[in-house]
């Protein structure tokens, strides 16, 4: 009798041993092992946190002044960049340009064709055109300077100067957004 007792409380602590045993590693390792990984994600957090907050506390103040400078400086820069609308206008002057200032004659400005350029930043357009123009070497030379050294973003793609006729491609970046109407009636 005594061993029958004996025995059967040795299965009952080997039971309880079992499930105590199951219930640590199902249930309570599981849990400590995600509280030490959240406490050290806490850690590098606070770590972050207090380097944010120096960066801040370093980093220099812009005043009013200089915010309206920087906004003077970027609206420059943009009226740089014409619109798409803002094409003709400039096919106008590059043709006035050749005719009055530099002697040629314009023969014909041709559209080539428009490609859409993308980066990282943003995309813009780039239209490309050709020009046939006859004239003297000098007034060719200077109208292809004029154009490269110009205030809207146009660049030479190729030119060719034979005997008294340019041919010339060259292109205009331009922004394919539509013009925007500040409140003030002004396009930008």
């Amino acid at each position: 009798m005594f061993l029958n007792v004996l025995k059967r409380s040795l299965i009952y602590m080997l039971m309880w041993a079992i499930t105590m045993f199951s219930f640590y590693l199902i249930v309570w390792k599981p849990n400590v092992e995600e509280i030490e990984a959240l406490g050290r994600q806490i850690s590098i957090n606070r770590k972050s946190l207090s380097m944010i907050q120096k960066q801040i506390k370093e980093a220099p103040e812009i005043n009013e002044e200089e915010l309206n400078m920087i906004e003077k400086s970027l609206d420059l820069f943009l009226a740089r960049i014409p619109a798409e609308v803002d094409l003709p206008d400039i096919l106008e002057r590059v043709r006035e340009l050749g005719i009055r200032r530099h002697g040629l004659r314009i023969n014909s400005l041709s559209d080539v064709r428009s490609v859409k350029v993308a980066d990282k930043k943003g995309g813009y357009s780039k239209a490309i055109y050709r020009l046939i123009a006859e004239g003297d070497f000098r007034g060719m030379v200077g109208f292809i300077r004029d154009l490269e050294s110009s205030q809207r973003l146009i660049s030479i793609e190729s030119f060719s100067i034979k005997a008294r006729e340019l041919d010339l491609m060259f292109a205009v970046l331009y922004c394919p957004i539509k013009a925007e109407v500040k409140s003030d009636g002004e396009t930008r």
